[in-house]
């Protein structure tokens, strides 16, 4: 009898753990929960679009800067993604490194189809994300600063090594 107890509590202990893996899995996440805006400094921003590459250098002097990119973030709710399922993709995207002012520097990888990538997890934006990607794509570059990207030579010269 107390065999039978205990497989039916292991049962209801497993199905209950089940059941709030599902739930967490798929319950909306905010944008805050997963971007930090807290000491916000500047933005490293590498735009990827049709095979070309444009880095941007976003300085936060304004907490304005912070709160319009967030609101376009916000615009949407994510879900949490299998992030051993992901293998890059073949959209526009958008490589972030963000940089606070206590220097924690964190990468963030979006993508036009509404892949969110963070250092731990990947999200999935709820619904259509391609206008949120492109307004975010203009805050991009009207509050950002055009930098080179230094090129390296595959084949350098002997003399030069």
């Amino acid at each position: 009898m107390k065999k039978l107890r205990l497989r039916y509590l292991v049962l209801l202990i497993i199905i209950s753990i089940c059941i709030f893996e599902v739930f967490r899995f798929f319950y909306p996440v905010r944008i805050q929960q997963i971007i930090s805006q807290e000491n916000m400094d500047k933005i490293y921003i590498s735009y990827l679009a049709e095979g070309k590459t444009t880095a941007y250098l976003v300085q936060m002097n304004h907490k304005s800067q912070i709160s319009e990119m967030m609101n376009i973030l916000d615009s949407v709710s994510y879900t949490r993604g299998i992030r051993s399922a992901y293998y890059g993709t073949y959209r526009n995207c958008l490589y972030m490194t963000i940089v606070n002012r206590d220097l924690s520097n964190y990468s963030i990888n979006i993508s036009e189809d509404g892949k969110l990538v963070s250092p731990k997890r990947l999200f999935q934006a709820r619904g259509s994300f391609e206008s949120y990607f492109n307004d975010l794509v203009e805050w991009m570059e009207k509050y950002g600063a055009i930098q080179p990207i230094e090129r390296i030579d595959a084949n350098p010269s002997p003399d030069t090594i």
